[in-house]
């Protein structure tokens, strides 16, 4: 692994990528249609007193990625139990990124080339991004931000001669119920899962600002995905929820006369690339957990067991796109104690440790005022 520092700058582009990761997958929801915009707001105040959170720890410990944390704040025993709980998220989450998008290269693109053909590909990539560091991971993400942002405005502004604000109307017309699980639901995938990022912790400069870096990374994502939402429905109306990629949808509508189209491939593009990021990120974790927890075993040892379990369980357990969708109001609510439950038990323990380390303890008598010694 390098002994590189990660930057501020850095930070917020891993924060970024790894979010649009899957957001980009998540164009509009059936339940709220044209108020899909609300949604994304609502999620992003949801995620708020998450970044907070974050950045506590961050201060409680610094220079200290996750798993230090644990078994900072925890002991050994405790702390294995709870790196454990991490590891199986981290992979958790690992299986479901690679099997929706080899799933989606399947139906959009490559629908004749076996699902494990781009599994492998992806986990290849993985394999040596992540067995090169944080740092390069970061640094990655620094370079492929500036493409995914592109490309987002680039197939916006194409579609712009396709959008009718008249389908926007009627505004509000979901019911605040209907809005709110909608907002949960982009909350916990992918807001929240960001926890693992607290991996990356010990990597950063010391002069890192993680309050600069989370708001920043927040207020570019949510921009991001306010974008691409408007865009689908102002496209495609209403009817965007009925797709399963609605970005493809409303992007294979636009061209260029009659020799330029097909700028759904934009879509792909930034897939792979967030995608990518994300797998590095989500991997890095959980071979920086194991090698915490079984000790004196270094990480990169650890980075291809982990792809394999990620492989092999996405190839496995998710064989169609049903599979990814259906599921998602049962994953809701399944994930909420690992994002939401989880980590404020972390702090509320950290904060309990931190005060009796700060405690002053009580005068001996011999350290009264007037008596000698």
């Amino acid at each position: 692994m390098t002994n590189y520092k990660i930057t501020g700058k850095q930070m917020t582009s891993l924060f970024y990528m790894f979010w649009f990761g899957t957001l980009v997958l998540f164009g509009s929801d059936k339940d709220v249609k044209q108020d899909f915009w609300v949604s994304i707001l609502l999620a992003a105040i949801f995620m708020i007193p998450m970044a907070a959170l974050y950045i506590r720890l961050a201060k409680l410990y610094p220079e200290k990625d996750l798993y230090e944390m644990l078994f900072a704040i925890f002991g050994r025993f405790f702390g294995t139990v709870m790196s454990l709980i991490s590891v199986f998220f981290s992979l958790f989450i690992g299986y479901r990124v690679l099997g929706s998008f080899s799933l989606y290269i399947k139906t959009t693109a490559l629908d004749t080339t076996p699902r494990n053909v781009t599994s492998i590909f992806f986990i290849m990539v993985t394999i040596a991004a992540v067995t090169c560091g944080a740092e390069t991971i970061a640094r990655t993400s620094n370079l492929l931000i500036k493409f995914v942002i592109g490309f987002v405005a680039i197939a916006t502004l194409i579609c712009l001669g396709s959008m009718e604000l008249g389908n926007l109307k009627p505004m509000m017309d979901s019911d605040l119920k209907m809005i709110l699980n909608s907002s949960y639901k982009i909350f916990i995938i992918p807001w929240s899962e960001a926890f693992v990022c607290l991996s990356f912790f010990s990597k950063m400069e010391q002069k890192a600002n993680i309050k600069k870096i989370l708001v920043n990374a927040m207020l570019l994502i949510t921009l991001t995905h306010l974008v691409i939402g408007l865009r689908n429905v102002l496209v495609l109306g209403p009817s965007a929820s009925v797709y399963y990629f609605s970005s493809d949808a409303a992007i294979s509508t636009a061209s260029l006369g009659d020799f330029f189209e097909r700028f759904e491939i934009l879509v792909g593009i930034n897939l792979v690339l967030a995608g990518t990021i994300k797998l590095c990120v989500l991997i890095y974790s959980a071979s920086l957990g194991l090698s915490h927890i079984l000790r004196n075993t270094e990480q990169k040892f650890l980075v291809v067991p982990c792809t394999l379990i990620i492989l092999t369980t996405s190839l496995f357990d998710l064989q169609k796109l049903s599979d990814v969708f259906d599921r998602i109001p049962s994953l809701v609510i399944s994930m909420t104690p690992f994002e939401v439950i989880f980590p404020i038990i972390i702090l509320i323990s950290a904060e309990i440790r931190n005060r009796k380390k700060t405690k002053p303890t009580a005068d001996l008598p011999g350290d009264l005022p007037g008596i000698v010694q």
